[in-house]
């Protein structure tokens, strides 16, 4: 359900932004030619595994992995949301049902107040 349709659509950002002309003047990525240009030169500099670097981060299987381990960082990130936001409404629900609690035993010990108080009269 949500997990397929959010590999879907970063496949598809991923495929849109990669096709993207950097800017020429400013920015991160400002003097190369596209988005990956960056990762290109610094696979470059890698020396001896250069070849073997560009062939592994090219390759779909790494496209695919990459994009599965940010897909479980986001559904990991959501989940503690979640919880914290469980945890909130319980310690809501707690706060309110001390607070009843409290205000019972007020009334309960006023009660008693007034029983003893004309007892002893």
């Amino acid at each position: 359900g949500h997990y397929t349709s959010l590999v879907a659509i970063f496949t598809f950002y991923g495929l849109i932004i990669s096709e993207f002309q950097p800017s020429e003047t400013c920015g991160p990525f400002r003097g190369y030619g596209s988005f990956t240009g960056f990762f290109e030169t610094m696979t470059e500099s890698l020396g001896p595994v250069q070849g073997v670097t560009r062939t592994v981060l090219q390759s779909a299987i790494a496209t695919v992995i990459i994009i599965i381990i940010f897909s479980l960082a986001l559904y990991y990130c959501r989940c503690v949301v979640g919880s914290k936001s469980i945890r909130v409404r319980l310690l809501m629900e707690r706060i309110k049902s001390q607070e009843k609690d409290r205000s019972f035993l007020l009334k309960e010990l006023a009660r008693l107040r007034e029983i003893v108080e004309s007892r002893s009269m």
